[in-house]
């Protein structure tokens, strides 16, 4: 589904903040999107992202970008 930033980011029902920047990750075959969130969602907290709408399912990620061979191992 595309995403063109802006959009709204939630965790536990609430918005918590918005998309800054995304783009599609050729190398993970998969949205990848920036945002700023609170210091208490850590690397590997689920939160939701509302597209068109809809709430889908995210995964806070580390900062920095990941290796070529673990992002193949998360492209699932």
């Amino acid at each position: 589904m595309p995403i063109n930033g802006g959009e709204a980011v939630v965790h536990d029902g609430r918005v918590i903040g918005r998309l800054r920047s995304c783009a599609y990750g050729f190398v993970v075959r998969r949205n990848l999107a920036y945002a700023y969130l609170p210091v208490e969602l850590k690397p590997g907290a689920t939160i939701q992202v509302e597209v068109f709408g809809n709430l889908l399912p995210a995964l806070v990620l580390p900062d920095r970008q990941l290796a070529f061979a673990e992002a193949r191992q998360h492209a699932g």
